[in-house]
């Protein structure tokens, strides 16, 4: 084979050399992607089927041309920014028109840096060379411990400024999770200090928003919520804790600063994203939870239409158990969740998705200080 395949997701597939791929040929493999210092992965839109529409034809993977180069042209501006994987080409290519279709569809090929891996093997290897190498000196091990703690912290701080880059480019990213956060850890030993970078700019995930709908706050504070939101559900608890401790208070201040900018008791740069932030309701079904893409087109207003995809992006990754998933023990079982509102006969209290979220990635097993109570009152 010229390419095995590393990995596949819904959409695309990761492929890398082999030793049969012809680097040094240049008749046969582009010039430019030949260099000797670095490995490369090719990430290409799938060609296979995955399943039959309600008309019985095949429903392939291929993209419009509009969406091919939105994903294409946020790629390239990601890696230009440094917060992307470093991109070292970009071709489209069209598709074959399939039974049943009548409008004409794209694949889009990367050819990308080749990364060590994404967060989670980073969290294995990081847990692996860490804490679970036989120790049998008391000091010794509390040393370890005390330094991987200082090594996640780090890492952590890493995150943030990855999230507030993307902010400052103008992007919310709702597809932001530790399998997208891809890791360069093992050369020159680089585990306590990593090249951090954010993949995966799917047109449907990854937004453009302008300053008025929400302004860099705004995009930051939901950027670093939606990571914040799987690190808590799905990562290693010993990882979680010290993750937590370095992004709470930068959760909390933002969330803080939208509330009074609501109130009128704070200047607000926040655009109109206080306000839809504020008002997202929380979904735990798939009639007002499941993501639909056809929804959010019709949703006229901007704003509204990021918090919809908030809402069902939490309920994809929390709450979801249709088609045989199975949503993250630690959050369906977490009992701080307010499923059900007072109501009479005049009104129902709505129930608000971010603080319910901040509760569960900021507290936890702990109790909501005093202080935060109002604050975070769903």
């Amino acid at each position: 084979m010229v390419f095995n395949q590393s990995q596949a997701g819904n959409y695309n597939e990761v492929l890398v050399a082999t030793d049969n791929t012809p680097l040094s040929d240049a008749s046969k493999w582009p010039g430019v992607l030949g260099l000797d210092d670095k490995k490369i992965v090719l990430r290409m839109t799938r060609s296979d089927s995955f399943g039959n529409s309600s008309s019985g034809n095949p429903m392939y993977r291929s993209i419009t041309l509009e969406a091919m180069v939105n994903e294409m042209s946020m790629t390239l501006h990601a890696a230009a920014c440094g917060f992307g994987v470093p991109v070292h080409a970009a071709v489209s290519w069209p598709w074959e028109l399939k039974p049943g279709q009548n409008m004409r569809k794209y694949g889009l090929i990367l050819a990308l840096d080749r990364a060590d891996g994404d967060m989670i093997s980073y969290q294995e290897a990081l847990d692996s060379a860490l804490l679970q190498a036989p120790v049998y000196d008391h000091v010794y091990k509390k040393k370890q411990e005390m330094a991987f703690t200082k090594i996640v912290e780090s890492f952590s701080i890493k995150l943030m400024h990855r999230c507030h880059q993307m902010a400052s480019a103008g992007f919310i990213n709702f597809d932001i999770k530790p399998g997208n956060i891809l890791v360069n850890w093992k050369e020159d030993d680089k585990l306590g200090s990593p090249d951090v970078y954010i993949a995966d700019y799917d047109s449907v995930y990854c937004r453009p928003v302008e300053d008025n709908v929400a302004g860099l706050n705004v995009r930051f504070f939901v950027n670093l919520l939606l990571l914040s939101m799987h690190v808590r559900a799905y990562s290693p608890e010993k990882f979680v804790e010290p993750y937590v401790r370095c992004v709470a208070p930068v959760l909390m201040q933002l969330w803080e600063l939208m509330q009074r900018s609501i109130a009128g008791k704070a200047p607000s740069d926040f655009g109109e994203g206080a306000e839809w932030v504020n008002q997202i309701e929380i979904a735990f079904d798939q009639q007002n939870g499941s993501f639909n893409h056809r929804e959010l087109r019709n949703i006229k207003s901007p704003g509204h239409a990021l918090g919809a995809q908030l809402r069902m992006m939490a309920y994809e990754y929390l709450f979801d158990n249709e088609d045989k998933k199975v949503p993250p023990r630690r959050a369906v079982c977490w009992p701080g969740w307010k499923r059900y509102s007072a109501s009479n006969f005049f009104e129902t209290q709505k129930l608000r998705l971010v603080p319910q979220l901040l509760r569960f990635i900021v507290f936890y097993a702990r109790a909501v200080p005093q202080t935060w109570q109002k604050l975070l009152d769903v």
